[in-house]
């Protein structure tokens, strides 16, 4: 009498599970979404226009969109002291228009920002750091009339890799230097950093999500919606379109950039490495935060298809 007592709780728990188990392959996909789903859901309702690319618009044509969609982008300007956005670089000749700048930080835009301040005779002078001078302006500075206005982007999520990776780079050089051990190779005092470690996440939740957050959308720190720019130059171009800012300026001055001069490039391998790290729910809040970039600006999240090359 026993064992069919514990025959028959054997059955129902067998029964339990089966259920459990099929109502979890049945429901999972509907109720639970990974990563991917929730980009490719989220991307659907963000950009209506499928067949909208600006990868084959020409610096006019982008910036004429990116004026279009402003219409529907409900971004507020970014209320900030710093002097480390705008640059207004003045020409020293009659016939080229001085150029006003908007760099957000940690845009890796130095190859690029360095051409058009070469051809305008270094205006910006570099001093301790690399920090610029004397081309600094306010976000409410206005710039004189026929200024060319160009605002520099790049997609949200190789901006947060960089501020990332300047971070780690900070940190590593306040840390003081150990001293060496006679014989050290000997001996394995360096620990290992622990696999998983999930140090990329845990610098999205507090200085990307949270309430001291150190990366801002390019639309509000550059008030792209008010400021009628005349160029929007993506720096994931790299170099390639340089030109047509300093032909827009009426320059005619070469600068000593070639082809072998690169720009800083993130990568969808390496966008997939740190973002497999961020679970679906994080990676909608930085959707929603960063919104009017990838509306404005054309943006995609091709990076989590294994199809896409490195």
């Amino acid at each position: 009498m026993l064992s069919s007592c514990f025959r028959s709780i054997f059955a129902k728990v067998a029964i339990l599970i089966w259920l459990i188990v099929a109502v979890d392959q049945v429901f999972r996909h509907k109720v639970i979404l990974t990563p991917i789903e929730v980009a490719e859901k989220y991307m659907a309702a963000l950009k209506p226009n499928q067949n909208i690319n600006q990868k084959h618009m020409n610096l006019k044509e982008r910036s004429k969109y990116v004026q279009e969609q402003c219409s529907k982008s409900e971004s507020a300007p970014l209320e900030t002291k710093h002097q480390d956005n705008y640059f207004y670089l003045k020409s020293k000749k009659n016939n080229v228009k001085n150029v006003l700048l908007c760099i957000p930080q940690r845009m890796a835009s130095k190859a690029a920002f360095d051409v058009i301040n070469e051809v305008f005779d270094f205006p910006c002078y570099k001093g301790s750091k690399g920090k610029l001078r004397d081309c600094a302006v306010s976000q409410d500075f206005k710039p004189a009339n026929k200024s060319l206005k160009v605002v520099f982007t790049r997609h949200p999520f190789d901006r947060l890799i960089i501020e990332y990776r300047h971070q780690k780079s900070v940190q590593n050089e306040v840390k003081p230097n150990s001293r060496k051990l006679l014989f050290s190779r000997h001996r394995n005092w360096k620990k290992k950093g622990k696999k998983g470690s999930h140090q990329f996440r845990e610098f999205v939740k507090d200085s990307v999500l949270g309430p001291n957050s150190t990366v801002f959308p390019v639309t509000q720190v550059c008030n792209v919606c008010n400021r009628n720019y005349d160029i929007v130059y993506n720096l994931d171009d790299g170099l390639e379109h340089i030109e047509e800012i300093l032909e827009m300026s009426g320059s005619e001055t070469k600068h000593t950039a070639t082809s072998k001069t690169k720009m800083k490039v993130v990568g969808a391998k390496v966008q997939r490495k740190f973002f497999s790290e961020i679970t679906a729910d994080e990676i909608e809040l930085l959707y929603n935060k960063f919104k009017d970039d990838f509306l404005l600006f054309g943006y995609s999240l091709d990076f989590y298809k294994n199809d896409n090359k490195a």
